[in-house]
């Protein structure tokens, strides 16, 4: 497993949900450009 993988479970959920909302952002902008 990768060093820089994201492990969900250790993070709380505060960090969860900006990590959702800037996996969004990344898509909707490839989306846009």
């Amino acid at each position: 497993m990768a060093d820089d993988e994201i492990i969900l479970s250790e993070l709380s959920d505060d960090e969860l949900v900006q990590q959702m909302h800037d996996d969004l952002y990344d898509g909707l902008k490839e989306e846009i450009e």
